[in-house]
């Protein structure tokens, strides 16, 4: 209910400066093997392919200052917003938190 009420809520994520938030976050998109398609100093917004049961998943991952905020997205038919997906969507942003948090450390 709550993905349904509140779409566009972002996961923040406290990380350290901000080009070390972003190379990071590259890192961790390379491995996941997420398509990059939009990358600039302060987002980046990445791509998982679509599956049987979707039409793909967008990751878009905002930089502010030394704050990550990342929001998954899953799509359905006609690009649009799917509320059902949203467990997917909370596991995938729970797993990039741990990436991101495991790497941080190792820095």
């Amino acid at each position: 209910m709550n993905t349904y009420f509140f779409p566009d809520r972002l996961k923040k994520i406290r990380g350290s400066h901000t080009s070390i938030n972003k190379k990071i976050s590259e890192e961790i998109s390379d491995e996941l093997n997420w398509e990059l398609h939009k990358k600039s100093t302060k987002i980046i917004i990445a791509k998982e392919s679509k599956t049987w049961n979707h039409y793909g998943r967008q990751f878009v991952i905002i930089f502010d200052q030394n704050n990550v905020f990342i929001k998954c997205i899953t799509f359905s038919k006609y690009s649009m917003q799917s509320p059902f997906h949203w467990y997917g969507n909370w596991k995938n942003e729970k797993r990039f938190k741990k990436l991101f948090l495991n790497k941080l450390a190792k820095n």
